[in-house]
């Protein structure tokens, strides 16, 4: 808190308090946008404008500039001298201890304060505010750079005080903050100084992307050698768009100079080659854009707008109209390749509001046909912040799996679920990023067969998978006006851009269609469903294919990779093993996988933002297993503290943990709409895991480790084909709890209370927002034993045969 800003909040209380329209601003001390607005609305009282708001529009400037002019020492009225103090204040300036006067210290004030907004140098007198940074300072913008500055920050505010010093006095230039951030602000600051740059009037310069704009820089290509304010321009809108990676490497970056050098080429290329450019137009509406080292138009319009040229050549789309053949054959000869269709459609909404936007039966089949890749697309309402919450994600995370998979979607496949508003950074964090915490609580519930993606803004995407929730971003950049598009740079994983939304009009049909830029290596969607088959070929081979692979690395036998060999294998076959159930054989996966161990103790988070890898260590052998949660391979202890978590959960309508373990323990979730953590495809994971590691305690390290492993990998798949489930089920039961009913209860009451890592994660994971109610420590005997006891019933009774 401030004495000074609470100081000043009291006072402004006090002296307009019954002014008409004056709102009072908290007595916090915090110096707040209320606050500012406050002392707006006493500024505008002592200016006579009546009633007051709490804005500073263009009647309150032109005020300022009528009656007063500037403000510095000249200024006697009291109450106007003491506004400023306190806005100065608010601001972080010394605005000096005397009420009523623009006293020597305030003036110093005053003077550092245009030093920082940049304006010193060409302001009349720089011991007096002009208009423009008298507006500047009754709102909350910030003119410094908060803590130690970085590298980036420095730059950027370099370039935010340069803007202000040449074009502060433009009619419609508004000052923008210092604070060495890109924001929405700063970047409709930019846009007015190159507007003006290319020959719009001050007049007519105004931060919209219009024709205007757009005609003006197609005449000014900018390239190597040349110099001037435009190029100084076109080197601060690089400095706001840099950070990306390329194929070639990154981040990268860009100095701030009134010269295009070699350096600028150089970036430039990139630049272009990260947002997708080196399309040929296949029709005659659509243009070229290439990747050529110049600021031609197309460079231009990407690096100011997150549409960027949106006539420009793209091979995505998307729409809600179902894709016949005739429409797949027309996308195609149009140059299409790709097409995002949606899984479903809310049932419960009345019948005027429907869009009939969901995949229709055969359609799938028609578009692949045509030779369109399909990217599917999740949306049930999803337009405002309160549409947004752990719960409702986790539904549609839920509801999502279902439809991919009744659609026949393959694993690891791609869903885009949507956020359909513009909505505010704040809410990003309080919402949307719950939101997709939801999404992927219910996709791993529903079997975590598919992969999480977002469609929504520049800033949306980017905060949400930058938090490890999205591997995909799909943006939606023909939204240019949104906050979250205006001052924010394409995310590092964007995959599809979407700049238009048109009719189209090709080979005799005509219908809506979204226009979408598609990044070359990213996702590219899906060209069949229903393809990947498993067989016991594919799986010998593949156990072949792993051991030449592995065999043929030369690691160092004391370092820390001696036991690698091995553990590759352990992991790689469970891998395998794991999707069997899903129906996935994907060697591409497989060969990903394998550049993880390569580096043996960093795992990817490039490759695998979606998946969380963890490790634990076998403790029979101290081999250190890798372990990715997104297939479900954990150890059982992981599923038992599920189990108690979901239990927890639903404990209302389930307060018995024996009968809840009964109902669900071991059930395919789609039969009971609960997946609690413990479903069947976890407990035959859970019974192959502890075999496998029990055969290798038993046959010894001496001996190759293919021949043990292919033995007993073919029939831990004959298991998971449900040749032998009991069998394994008894092993698991053998080995874990030496066969014993009551020493399954035991152990698993002595798992619960100790809450080891792998416990306590999956205990948070199963109990939903409102958390864990009652740890199994501080639960009555009698409860935990009934829980434990129905845990051990079931895997007696799976480990019997009949």
């Amino acid at each position: 808190m401030d004495p000074w800003v609470l100081e000043g909040q009291e006072w402004v209380n006090d002296t307009y308090s019954g002014v008409d329209g004056f709102k009072e601003s908290a007595t916090d001390g915090i110096a707040g946008w209320g606050f500012f607005e406050s002392l707006v609305m006493g500024f505008q009282h002592e200016l006579g404008i009546s009633p007051v708001v709490a804005n500073f529009g263009p009647n309150t400037l032109l005020q300022v500039e009528q009656q007063l002019g500037t403000i510095g020492g000249h200024i006697t009225n009291s109450n106007i001298c003491n506004l400023v103090r306190y806005a100065l204040f608010g601001k972080g300036y010394w605005g000096g201890e005397y009420a009523g006067i623009i006293s020597p210290t305030t003036i110093d004030a005053i003077v550092q304060l245009n030093e920082d907004i940049g304006i010193a140098p060409v302001v009349p007198d720089p011991e007096k505010l002009v208009p423009k940074a008298v507006k500047a300072l009754f709102n909350s913008d910030p003119f410094k750079i908060l803590g130690d500055p970085t590298e980036r920050e420095e730059k950027i505010q370099g370039i935010q005080r340069w803007l202000n010093k040449n074009y502060y006095d433009a009619v419609n230039y508004e000052i923008c903050p210092c604070d060495g951030h890109y924001s929405r602000n700063v970047q409709q600051s930019l846009m007015i100084a190159v507007q003006i740059e290319v020959g719009i009037s001050e007049f007519e310069a105004n931060g919209i992307w219009g024709p205007n704009t757009r005609n003006g820089l197609r005449d000014h290509t900018v390239q190597f050698g040349d110099t001037g304010r435009l190029v100084q321009l076109f080197h601060a809108a690089g400095v706001f768009n840099e950070g990306f990676y390329t194929d070639q490497g990154g981040p990268y970056g860009l100095g701030f100079r009134n010269e295009f050098t070699s350096a600028t080429r150089e970036f430039i290329t990139e630049f272009q080659k990260f947002s997708g450019f080196g399309m040929e137009a296949d029709d005659d509406i659509h243009e070229d854009s290439s990747v050529n080292g110049k600021g031609d138009f197309n460079t231009w319009a990407q690096l100011l707008v997150s549409c960027g040229n949106s006539w420009r050549d793209a091979t995505g789309s998307d729409c809600i109209t179902t894709i016949t053949p005739s429409r797949g054959a027309a996308l195609v000869n149009a140059g299409y390749r790709s097409v995002g269709r949606y899984l479903h459609e809310e049932e419960d909404i009345p019948p005027q509001y429907r869009l009939d936007k969901e995949i229709q039966p055969g359609e799938l089949e028609d578009l692949f046909a045509a030779g369109l890749r399909c990217f599917p697309l999740w949306q049930y309402a999803n337009t405002s912040v309160s549409d947004f919450y752990l719960e409702a994600g986790e539904r549609h995370g839920k509801l999502a799996h279902y439809h991919a998979e009744r659609h026949g979607f393959d694993a690891e496949t791609c869903i885009y679920f949507a956020v359909d508003y513009d909505a505010m950074d704040s809410e990003v964090t309080s919402n949307i990023i719950p939101y997709f915490k939801g999404i992927e609580l219910g996709l791993e519930e529903s079997g975590g067969k598919y992969i999480p993606g977002i469609y929504g803004s520049r800033n949306i995407c980017s905060r949400v998978s930058e938090a490890g929730l999205a591997r995909w971003s799909f943006v939606s950049g023909m939204s240019w006006g949104y906050s979250g598009n205006l001052g924010y740079p394409l995310p590092a994983n964007w995959s599809y851009n979407q700049i238009r939304e048109y009719n189209f009009i090709g080979d005799g049909v005509e219908f809506g269609l979204d226009h979408n830029v598609h990044r070359d290596g990213a996702d590219e969607g899906v060209d069949s469903v229903n393809s990947r088959a498993l067989s016991m070929t594919d799986f010998k081979d593949y156990l072949e294919f792993l051991n030449d692979e592995v065999d043929s690395r030369d690691y160092d036998p004391a370092g820390p990779q001696a036991s690698i060999s091995v553990g590759m294998k352990n992991r790689m076959i469970e891998h395998f093993l794991a999707n069997s159930t899903r129906g996935l054989v994907d060697r591409s996966q497989i060969e990903e996988d394998r550049g993880f161990y390569d580096d043996w103790h960093v795992y990817s988070q490039r490759e695998l933002a979606s998946s969380k890898p963890t490790a634990i260590i076998d403790d029979d052998t101290g081999l250190h297993l890798p372990v990715r949660k997104f297939f479900g391979i954990l150890q059982w202890e992981y599923d038992l503290g599920c189990l108690y978590g979901s239990w927890r959960r639903h404990r209302f309508s389930h307060p018995d943990g024996g009968d809840f373990c009964d109902t669900f323990m071991g059930v395919d979730p789609v039969e009971t709409g609960l997946n609690t953590g413990f479903n069947v495809t976890d407990f035959l994971s859970d019974t192959y895991f502890a075999c496998y590691r029990r055969a290798r305690t038993n046959v010894g390290w001496d001996e190759p480790p293919h021949e043990y492993e292919q033995s007993l990998c073919h029939n831990a798949f004959d298991w998971l084909l449900g040749r032998d489930r009991t069998g394994m089920a008894s092993g698991f039961y053998t080995y874990v709890f030496n066969g014993s009913t009551d020493e399954a209860v035991s152990l698993a009451i002595a798992e619960l209370e100790d809450r080891n890592d792998n416990v306590q994660e999956g205990m948070v994971r199963h109990a939903g927002s409102e958390g864990i109610d009652v740890f199994p420590e501080d639960l009555p005997n009698g409860e935990l034993l009934s829980f434990a006891q129905g845990f051990a019933d079931y895997v007696a009774a799976a480990a019997t045969p009949g």
